[in-house]
């Protein structure tokens, strides 16, 4: 039987879908419209994004796109897996064949079967990365934010926050939270802040220095402070690490005194990223044996 039915005239919905299998003419039927009720959507409404389903670090699990607003991202097609649920976070691979991945939430009322949109940016650039052989201008000027594959420590579990050093010698570092579904040895995409847009300081700053340890930051040298004692003391070879609380209202790329065990004071600089806290390095004072 087709019933035809026409239930106002909004133009956003087809005629109410009620076909069914004839059962008098087709004793053998296997299949019928279990939904005979359900409006067909004739047209994309703009919908309200859930914050949830929306991760800066590459992955952004999107509805619907416009082209225009967003000229440097790509879009791709993901079907839900078999039992995956709304909610849950799945890992999709980059159109252009490369390795990159980005961990995607299932959105609200996406099941097995069905397909939403996940929001890739470009191609990374090429000279984010340097070697021995790159030219020093080759990286010098960078128009936008950068993106950088990262993959997750052992022991760091979804929702800890990681250190990542830049690529280059900028000498950034940005504070990540390991999104959720990312276990350890899986990657993300961690976005680097332009350079020239970070708050510059007036007094020219004291030289910065790298250091070689995993996920640990880009710290000013320490200042000398003027020695309380006459007893003769020196410089350990090996660093410490101090973990300092961000002051209230102080801005990422702000310039801290921490004031170490040793009662030394060394200059840091907050980390992008708007990290509570972060690691500073230091070197420990060691007294001479008698």
């Amino acid at each position: 039987i087709m019933i035809d039915v026409c239930c106002g005239s909004n133009a956003a919905y087809a005629p109410i879908d009620t076909r069914e299998t004839n059962s008098a003419t087709n004793n053998h039927a296997t299949s019928q419209n279990l939904y005979p009720g359900q409006r067909r959507s004739q047209q994309e409404l703009s919908p309200q994004l859930n914050s949830l389903n929306y991760i800066r670090t590459g992955g952004n699990a999107l509805q619907f796109h416009d082209p225009s607003k967003h000229p440097d991202k790509e879009m791709v097609s993901v079907t839900v897996p078999d039992g995956v649920s709304p909610g849950q976070t799945i890992h999709v691979n980059a159109p252009d064949g490369s390795n990159r991945k980005a961990a995607a939430i299932v959105p609200e009322g996406f099941y097995p079967g069905s397909s939403f949109m996940v929001e890739f940016p470009k191609t990374l650039r090429q000279n984010s990365f340097t070697t021995e052989n790159d030219s020093p201008h080759q990286n010098s000027s960078i128009d936008g934010p950068r993106l950088v594959s990262v993959t997750v420590p052992t022991g760091v579990s979804p929702g800890q926050v990681i250190h990542v050093n830049a690529p280059d010698d900028s000498g950034c570092t940005v504070a990540a939270t390991v999104p959720k579904g990312v276990s350890p040895g899986s990657t993300f995409m961690v976005q680097f802040p332009n350079v020239a847009s970070l708050p510059q300081q007036v007094n020219n700053p004291p030289p910065l220095f790298n250091d070689a340890k995993e996920h640990v930051n880009n710290l000013k040298q320490p200042q000398k402070h003027k020695k309380k004692s006459t007893v003769n003391t020196s410089k350990s070879n090996s660093q410490s690490l101090l973990l300092v609380k961000v002051p209230p209202g102080t801005n990422p790329g702000s310039t801290i005194h921490v004031q170490t065990p040793d009662n030394e004071t060394i200059a840091a600089v907050v980390p992008p990223g708007g990290v509570n806290e972060f690691h500073v390095s230091y070197y420990p004072q060691q007294n001479p044996s008698k």
